[in-house]
Formats: structure tokens, sequence, C-alpha cells
């Protein structure tokens, strides 16, 4: 399985909905296009977050996504804008790096 990293957390709830719906559309394609098994916490746990209002932030998920990363073969960052400072995404990089998974740098358009 690869996991799929991408930015999320925002102040503004129309960046949040934003960066989950571009999310879910790339990883949806890159599913059927390359018929590999990805997971992306964004795109399958976004509508729980909103429905049952739980909290936008990392620290709230580092646990949760580290139990998925921890079973990949590697991980794809989604280079969408804002990924490079996303502590989420820097977290789970370092996370990777902490336990060689390889991380794959990947371009949303």
């Amino acid at each position: 399985m690869i996991y799929v990293a991408s930015p999320y957390s925002d102040p503004d709830p129309n960046v949040r909905e934003a960066r989950a719906k571009v999310t879910r559309y790339w990883t949806f394609h890159q599913i059927i296009k390359t018929n590999l098994s990805l997971f992306s916490p964004i795109a399958y746990i976004h509508e729980y977050a909103v429905e049952y209002e739980l909290p936008k932030d990392a620290a709230f998920w580092q646990q949760f996504n580290e139990g998925f990363i921890i079973d990949c073969e590697e991980m794809w960052v989604l280079m969408l804008p804002g990924w490079d400072k996303s502590v989420g995404v820097k977290m789970e990089i370092q996370f990777c790096f902490d336990n060689n998974i390889p991380v794959v740098y990947k371009p949303h358009d």
C-alpha cells in the first residue's frame, strides 16, 4: 500500500474543503491509472472530521496517520500549494525517514 500525504490544516474551512477535494480526486485517479492501493487520510476521513466536528490539526491525527504509514511500502507526497509548509506533511515525512519508508514527491497536475 502507498500512503498519500497532502496538506490539509488551515483556519479557513474553505481551504480545507478545497484541499480535501483535490486530494480525493487525485488519489482516485492515481488508483485507476496505476492499479495500486493508495491510502489518503484526507480523501477518506475528511467527511468524518467535518460531520463529527473532529479537530483539523496535525497533532490530533498524528498517531492515526502513523498507524497506516508504518504498514506502507512507500509514501507519496502530493505537492499541493502549501505542502512544504504543512506541519502534518513534515511530521509524516520525518516518520518515514525515521522508519526507512521511501518518500516520493508527486506534482498534483
